[in-house]
């Protein structure tokens, strides 16, 4: 189902703004509450698209969405990657696209405002991500550095000393108010159109995960910055689908889809990008994920 889509109606804006739930109704219509508070409001299209495949998550999603902003509720399980293409594709162009996941609040009025004046006044800016905190006042590990094969073995057997949070020392101490970093997590990434359509969108061999290190990866490739930066920082609930040990791999549905995820991201790497190898056969993405 498709609500509030009339294209030739919409307003030229600056930015679009997608939204991909996941059994995270309630939160995603505190963060569309929390969106329309923002100052360029008018100048920005919101799509959600809903991948619960859940009555109930639909219903309240339905109920969130004011007049002018746009709910696909999914036939079927899109996954990530896909749900966000799919998203984009369905409403008006704007000159930056702003990738949030339904988790994230934004509490500052002008948050998307800075980051946009941002990208306007620096042209090598490619994507942009702000800084996040959990609810319970921790910081996220925003920026990371290009994954390797063994570090990300590494993460999942002993997670506790392989955090790449140090790597925001810099913007949360102050001395720095911008960060180059290698990729960022896309729970609040906003990506110049123009590039974005260079780039084709996210890959959707990926299905939930490593989109986001692959979509950076060619940011970079394309002449482009990837930056974090402090003007801005959000508001994330914590949870993180993947979460867990290697153990622990056996119970975690969505760490096996991490898994599956990594190899395609690993395969294409080893290849330069080819598409020699591709591991979808080995884990295939349940479709009630």
């Amino acid at each position: 189902m498709l609500k509030n889509t009339n294209v030739e109606e919409m307003p030229v804006c600056r930015v679009t703004v997608v939204i991909v739930n996941y059994g995270k109704a309630t939160r995603a219509a505190s963060c569309l509450r929390s969106l329309r508070r923002q100052s360029m409001i008018d100048r920005m299209n919101i799509v959600v698209v809903d991948n619960s495949l859940s009555q109930s998550e639909g219903s309240v999603l339905f109920n969130a969405v004011s007049a002018g902003e746009h709910l696909i509720i999914a036939n079927e399980n899109l996954g990530y990657s896909r749900g966000v293409n799919f998203g984009i594709s369905k409403v008006a162009k704007a000159e930056y696209i702003l990738l949030v996941s339904p988790d994230i609040i934004v509490e500052d009025t002008v948050a998307i405002e800075k980051m946009v004046s941002l990208m306007d006044s620096n042209s090598s800016f490619g994507a942009l991500a702000s800084m996040q905190h959990n609810d319970d006042g921790t910081p996220v590990e925003i920026a990371r550095r290009f994954p390797k094969f063994s570090h990300h073995i590494l993460r999942r057997v002993v997670p506790s000393k392989c955090s790449e949070l140090s790597l925001q020392d810099q913007l949360a101490s102050g001395r720095e108010s911008l960060l180059d970093v290698d990729w960022v997590q896309s729970s609040f990434l906003i990506l110049r159109s123009d590039l974005w359509d260079q780039i084709g969108g996210l890959d959707e061999r990926y299905y939930v995960f490593m989109s986001d290190a692959d979509l950076c990866r060619q940011v970079h490739e394309k002449g482009f910055r990837v930056i974090v930066t402090s003007h801005i920082n959000v508001q994330a609930d914590g949870r993180r689908a993947s979460a867990g040990t290697i153990w622990t791999v056996f119970t975690n549905k969505a760490l096996r889809i991490h898994i599956r995820d990594a190899l395609i991201y690993y395969a294409s790497s080893v290849f330069n990008g080819r598409r020699l190898i591709d591991f979808r056969w080995i884990f295939r993405a349940d479709r009630s994920r």
